[in-house]
This record gives C-alpha cells, sequence and structure tokens, in this order.
C-alpha cells in the first residue's frame, strides 16, 4: 500500500464521473482537501 497526491484534480474528476466513489469501492481511502 501507497500514499498518492493529486494535485490540480479537477481536470481527472471531470473526465471521471464518481471517481473517488469509485477509488473508495476498490479499498482507496479518499482525503479532499482545499
Amino acid at each position: 500500500s501507497g500514499k498518492s497526491i493529486l494535485r490540480n484534480s479537477y481536470p481527472i474528476e471531470r473526465g471521471y464521473e464518481d471517481l473517488a466513489g469509485r477509488l473508495q469501492q476498490l479499498g482507496a481511502n479518499i482525503e479532499r482537501v482545499e
């Protein structure tokens, strides 16, 4: 297991519907920091 940090994720989120939800279904721990 590792840790990834995405900065300026808006373009990624725009291209994938419910990306955080899909990753969480795979066991990812998502934390959004503004």
